[in-house]
């Protein structure tokens, strides 16, 4: 039989049973009076609770609890998800946790760690704050919308480290994220998603990190003598091709942001021979690259990470010299998440959180000066795995019940600067 379960406004006669939950959880029941309580209800019984704390324009997550034999069920996260929509609905700036046992959890959801001597002076006067939580809690915040003048923490500077540590990592330890290696080798992967065998061969293999949507060097058509910059390089798997079909007299440009990427990729170049290859720390939204000195722009599975895309293709378009051309492999969802579950999958595997719809990706580039712009729409995403193994795929299906292959598609984008 199925049970009936519902999330509703706490009423008065429940406060005593959330107290009494509260106090088997070892959380605080000080300040229950100023917050704003719900309830899970499970077939007419109460197992468990969350509540958040108004202090200006932001809300204070707090009193998140259920029923000791009734964990493991995904009530919890339930719970914080009712939560979070709650307070993003009321207009709040940014949502506050405390926590000493679920950072990973509040991680998973988007949530970054903030130190607590930076939350903002309206949070020092909630019960939390005033000693209800214990000193060694932990601070986190989920930023609802996009005000400046929220100082808390600069979350496209935190967002970009993180991904930066993560790709570092992926670097390090030869393993891909996201789409790719978790389900198929980086070669079969490779293939999959547009690569020929003999377009294989040419490449280092140790150059494949499975961190690709597509083939943009496909799409460029590149030509002998040209130049060409690749922006998110990583190990360098489209660089190392594009070498081979600009040849002796062309020159090819790799950057990215991360160290150990950057010198991955030299090793390789430098173990291989490739001469004509050149890699260089930096970000894609600041191009250590002259003004209209390269002849193509590719890029791949790479600008759905930046938190700053319109910056990124005028950065591509300063670059390029009058009729170059850009020619971009990225992913782009079919619908808009929740802006909290965006950064929950942004947070686990740095991929989908980011992207952004067909139509808003075109004005984009169009916006930075592009033109004959085309954005032409592959299928279903290469990382279409809903079941268990997938990271993006659980993490879309746990928040919506959505399916990643029902959400998410392969893009190639095209366009010209004018001269």
């Amino acid at each position: 039989m199925t049970s009936k379960v519902w999330i509703r406004p706490a009423e008065p006669s429940d406060l005593g049973v959330v107290q009494d939950l509260l106090t088997a959880c070892g959380l605080p029941t000080e300040g229950l009076k100023e917050t704003r309580l719900f309830v899970l209800e499970i077939d007419g019984r109460l197992g468990g609770t969350v509540g958040y704390e108004a202090r200006g324009p932001y809300a204070l997550l707090r009193s998140l609890a259920v029923e000791p034999l009734l964990r493991g069920r995904g009530y919890g996260r339930r719970l914080l998800r009712f939560a979070i929509e709650e307070v993003t609905a009321l207009g709040f700036r940014a949502a506050y946790g405390l926590t000493t046992t679920i950072p990973d959890w509040l991680h998973r959801l988007g949530f970054i760690e903030v130190p607590r001597e930076r939350l903002p002076a309206e949070l020092i006067e909630s019960a939390e704050l005033r000693g209800a939580c214990c000193a060694n809690a932990r601070a986190f915040v989920l930023r609802l919308r996009d005000d400046p003048e929220d100082g808390s923490t600069d979350v496209g500077s935190d967002v970009r480290d993180r991904v930066r540590e993560a790709y570092g990592r992926i670097a390090e330890k030869q393993a891909g994220c996201g789409c790719g290696t978790n389900l198929l080798s980086s070669r079969t992967f490779a293939r999959f998603i547009g690569y020929s065998d003999q377009e294989l061969a040419v490449i280092p293999e140790e150059a494949n990190l499975g961190l690709s949507c597509g083939n943009p060097t496909a799409l460029a058509g590149l030509q002998a003598g040209e130049v060409l910059l690749d922006l998110g390089s990583g190990a360098g798997f489209d660089c190392f091709l594009a070498a081979r079909q600009v040849g002796p007299s062309g020159r090819v440009l790799g950057v990215d942001m991360t160290p150990q990427m950057v010198e991955k990729a030299r090793a390789i170049a430098r173990r291989h021979g490739f001469s004509n290859v050149e890699f260089r720390l930096g970000e894609i939204e600041n191009l250590p690259v002259a003004d209209a000195s390269v002849d193509v722009v590719i890029s791949n599975c790479v600008i759905n990470l930046s938190t700053d895309k319109p910056r990124v293709f005028r950065e591509a378009y300063r670059v390029l010299k009058p009729g170059g051309r850009i020619a971009i492999s990225d992913i782009a969802p079919l619908r808009e998440l929740p802006r909290w579950v965006r950064g929950g999958v942004a947070a686990y595997v740095g991929c989908v959180g980011g992207a952004v719809l067909v139509d808003e990706y075109r004005q984009m580039v169009e916006a930075a000066g592009f033109r004959d712009v085309r954005v032409t729409v592959k299928g279903a995403s290469a990382c279409t795995d809903s079941g268990t193994r997938d990271p993006i795929g659980r993490a879309i299906y746990a928040a919506l019940g959505l399916s990643i292959g029902s959400y998410v598609v392969s893009i190639y984008v095209e366009g010209t600067k004018p001269g």
